[in-house]
C-alpha cells in the first residue's frame, strides 16, 4: 500500500474547498456541508507525519463524499418540488377554466331568468316563478364549482382568479336582481288576475 502524499491531501482539500464554496444554498443549510466545512476550517497548515497526512486525506474524503451525496438529495428534492409545482400549476388552470366556463353557463341562465317571467306574464300568469328556475339553478351549479376553489392557496394564477371571483360576485348581483324583477312580474300578473275577475 502506498503512503499518501501532502500533494494528494492538498489536491483533495482543494476539492473538497472548491464543493463546499460552490453549493446550493440549500445544500448550505444540510449537515453535512456544515461539519466538512467545520473540518476544513479547523484543520491545522503544514502537518507533514505520514499518519497525520493519511488520516486527514481520509476524512477529507469522506467529507466530500458525503456532500456529494447530500448534493444529490438536494438535487432529487429540487426536481420533486418542481415536478409537484408543475402539477399543482396543472390543476390550478383546470379549477380556473371549469370556474370561468360555469361562469358563462351561470351568465346565459341568469339571462333566461330576465327573459322568461315577461313572456310567461300574458298566457300563464300564475306560473311567473317558474320562470326563475334556470337561475336558481346557475346559483346551485356556480356555487359548488365556487366552493371548490375557495380557501384553496393559489400559485401563479391569483389575479386571474381574483378577475373570476369578481365577475361571480357580479353575476350573484344580477341573480338578486332578476329575483327582484320576478318577484314584481308576479305582483303585476296577481294584479292584473285580480282586475280581470
Amino acid at each position: 500500500m502506498t503512503v499518501p502524499t501532502t500533494s494528494q491531501l492538498e489536491q483533495a482539500l482543494t476539492s473538497l474547498g472548491d464543493m463546499l464554496e460552490e453549493s446550493d444554498p440549500r445544500l448550505r443549510s444540510r449537515s453535512e456541508w456544515k461539519e466538512a466545512d467545520a473540518w476544513l476550517r479547523s484543520l491545522e497548515p503544514g502537518v507533514d507525519e505520514p499518519s497525520s497526512v493519511e488520516d486527514r486525506l481520509r476524512q477529507a474524503e469522506a467529507h466530500r463524499d458525503l456532500l456529494g451525496i447530500a448534493a444529490i438529495e438536494v438535487r432529487e428534492l429540487l426536481r420533486a418540488e418542481e415536478r409537484t409545482r408543475v402539477e399543482r400549476l396543472a390543476e390550478d388552470e383546470v379549477q380556473l377554466e371549469t370556474l370561468q366556463r360555469e361562469l358563462k353557463v351561470y351568465g346565459g341562465l341568469i339571462l333566461a331568468g330576465f327573459v322568461i317571467p315577461p313572456v310567461l306574464f300574458g298566457p300563464f300568469g300564475s306560473f311567473l316563478l317558474l320562470g326563475l328556475l334556470p337561475t336558481l339553478y346557475g346559483v346551485l351549479r356556480m356555487s359548488s364549482v365556487s366552493s371548490s376553489t375557495s380557501g384553496r392557496a393559489w400559485l401563479i394564477l391569483q389575479d386571474r382568479v381574483d378577475q373570476v371571483r369578481t365577475q361571480v360576485r357580479f353575476a350573484h348581483g344580477a341573480t338578486l336582481a332578476c329575483f327582484a324583477i320576478g318577484g314584481l312580474w308576479l305582483v303585476f300578473a296577481l294584479l292584473a288576475a285580480e282586475a280581470a275577475t
